[in-house]
C-alpha cells in the first residue's frame, strides 16, 4: 500500500511507502449515505513527516502498490507521542460537510438537479475537490435550506426521495437509487458448514435490534403536517410512533416523503469479516451474494455493502463489510429468534 499526501488544493507533497516502513497500522473505511475514515501511524524521525506534510485538511490518498486508489480523504487530527504520530483522517465528503448552503436557499426540482446545484455552488466559492459523478434520481423535491451543512442538505434530498449518496475514491459524488454495481453473479461471501473448503467468511455477526422500529411517523413544518403509516410494520409489531420537525420541507409531497421514509423495520445489520484471500474487487455500495449455512440458519441472497472497512495486517488486507438493513428475506429468518444474537464467530 502507499499513501499519497497532497495540500488542500491537491498539489502533491509526498508519498509514504509501506515497503519503506514509512507508515504502520493503516486502516480505512467507506460508507453509503455517510462518510468513512482512516488512520495510520508515522515515525517522527521520518524526513517525509513535517508540519507541512501532515497539516490539517491536507488531502490523503490511499492506494495499492499498482496505483489503484482505494480511499481519499483529509487529515483531521493528530496525536503526537515521543517517537510516533497517529494520524486520523475523514473521507473527502467531510469537506462538503464543512461548507454551508445559502440563507433561505430554495431547491425545487429533480433530486439530481438540486444536489448538483448545491455541489456546484460550493465548489464555485472554493473547490472542495469533490466532482460530479452519476446523479440520476429524477424524483422532484421542494426543500429550503437555511445555512445548512451542504452534506446534510444532500442527505436530506436523498431522504426525501429514497435515494443514496456516496463520495467514491475517484473524488466524485454519486446520487442514485442504488450507488454501486450489482456484482451478485460474480462475488460470493460464503460459509457452509458442509463445505468448509469453499468458505471465505471468517466471522459473521448480526444484532436484531427492535428499539429502532417505527410503524407510524408524524412530520411537521410550519403550517404543514403529515402522518404516514407502514401497515406491514404495524401488523408485525404494533403501533410504534415517532415525530420529527422537517424544517427544510417546503411542500406537502416532500414532507410526506420525508415522514414516510422515517418508518422502519427492525434494525438488522449483518457484519462479515472476510478471509485475507478474498480479492479486493468490490466497494461500498456494491451488491454481492451472501451464502451462509451454519446449521442454524440458511441464507443465499444478494446484499448491498453499506460499509467497507480495511485493515492492513502483515501486508494483508483484512476486510470487514456491513450489509444492507432492508433485505426482507433475511429479516424474516430472524423473527422467531431472540432479539440480540451472534450467529457465528469462527476462524476457518
Amino acid at each position: 500500500m502507499i499513501i499519497n499526501i497532497y495540500d488542500k488544493d491537491f498539489n502533491k507533497l509526498t508519498t509514504l511507502l509501506n515497503s519503506a516502513s514509512d507508515f504502520n497500522d493503516l486502516s480505512y473505511s467507506a460508507q453509503v449515505n455517510g462518510n468513512g475514515d482512516a488512520s495510520f501511524t508515522v515515525r517522527i524521525d521520518n524526513a517525509k513527516i513535517t508540519a507541512s506534510t501532515i497539516k490539517h485538511y491536507n488531502k490523503i490518498e490511499i492506494a495499492d502498490q499498482d496505483g489503484t486508489v482505494r480511499w481519499v480523504g483529509v487529515i483531521i487530527s493528530k496525536t503526537i507521542e515521543l517517537d510516533l504520530i497517529s494520524v486520523k483522517c475523514y473521507g473527502l465528503a467531510h469537506v462538503i460537510d464543512r461548507r454551508l448552503t445559502g440563507s433561505a436557499e430554495v431547491h425545487n426540482g429533480q433530486a439530481n438537479t438540486e444536489a448538483t446545484a448545491i455541489l456546484t455552488a460550493i465548489n464555485a466559492t472554493e473547490d472542495t475537490g469533490v466532482g460530479l459523478g452519476t446523479l440520476d434520481v429524477s424524483t422532484a423535491v421542494n426543500i429550503t435550506f437555511e445555512r445548512t451543512k451542504a452534506l446534510q442538505a444532500i442527505k436530506s434530498i436523498c431522504e426525501a426521495v429514497g435515494a443514496q449518496f456516496i463520495v467514491k475514491s475517484d473524488r466524485k459524488l454519486y446520487l442514485q437509487t442504488i450507488v454501486g454495481q450489482d456484482l451478485s453473479a460474480s462475488i460470493f461471501f460464503r460459509y457452509e458448514k458442509s463445505r468448509p473448503e469453499l468458505a471465505n467468511i471468517l466471522q459473521f455477526k448480526v444484532a436484531d435490534d427492535g428499539k429502532s422500529i417505527i410503524s407510524k411517523s408524524y412530520g411537521k413544518n410550519d403550517t404543514l403536517t403529515s402522518a404516514q403509516e407502514d401497515s406491514a410494520v404495524k401488523t408485525a409489531f404494533g403501533l410504534l410512533e415517532d415525530f420529527n420537525n422537517y424544517s427544510e420541507a417546503s411542500d406537502q409531497t416532500t414532507l410526506d416523503n420525508l415522514t414516510a421514509n422515517n418508518n422502519q423495520d427492525s434494525g438488522i445489520s449483518p457484519t462479515i469479516a472476510l478471509s485475507p484471500t478474498v480479492e479486493d474487487n468490490f466497494e461500498a455500495g456494491d451488491v454481492v451474494q451472501v451464502i451462509l449455512d451454519n446449521g442454524f440458519i440458511t441464507i443465499d441472497t444478494p446484499y448491498q455493502i453499506l460499509e467497507k472497512s480495511v485493515k492492513i495486517v502483515n501486508a494483508q488486507k483484512m476486510i470487514t463489510v456491513k450489509l444492507n438493513l432492508e433485505i426482507k428475506d433475511f429479516i424474516e429468518d430472524f423473527k422467531n429468534l431472540k432479539k440480540n444474537i451472534e450467529l457465528l464467530s469462527r476462524a476457518i
